[in-house]
């Protein structure tokens, strides 16, 4: 996976110190994808590598405009995640596949660091459920 320099370097959370995150824009082109269904595709992608209480792997925030339309459905989930904020949860709808709580979004972010916004609206998959695949176009 090609990365561009980190956006602004280490953001870490101010209340834990070895809570920290990195976020990169992704050079070339990401696809998801359920089965043979296409829930989104973009080069505009970012990602995020974040450490806590453990070393999480990194996750591709795909530009909620790339999202193929009704392919996600909201559900009644919602995490705090203290360097991002509030996730919403959402099934994915329209595969042969099921695969619940498989994506998330943050609607609005923590502003203790001023590029944490730069996730807003955008949506990431659980890897568990969703392939993604990363090209150099």
């Amino acid at each position: 996976m090609n990365l561009s320099e980190p956006i602004s370097g280490t953001i870490r959370n101010p209340d834990v110190e070895r809570h920290f995150m990195v976020m990169h824009k992704l050079v070339g082109k990401a696809t998801a994808k359920l089965g043979g269904l296409v829930l989104a595709e973009s080069d505009d992608v970012l990602v995020v590598r974040e450490t806590g209480k453990k070393e999480y792997p990194p996750r591709l925030y795909f530009p909620e405009s790339s999202i193929a339309p009704d392919s996600l459905k909201t559900i009644d989930r919602k995490t705090f995640c203290p360097i991002k904020g509030e996730a919403t949860y959402f099934d994915v709808a329209g595969a042969d596949v099921p695969a619940p709580a498989a994506a998330w979004r943050y609607d609005s972010t923590l502003d203790f660091h001023e590029d944490i916004k730069l996730l807003r609206g955008r949506v990431s998959f659980d890897t568990n459920m969703v392939q993604l695949t990363v090209s150099d176009e």
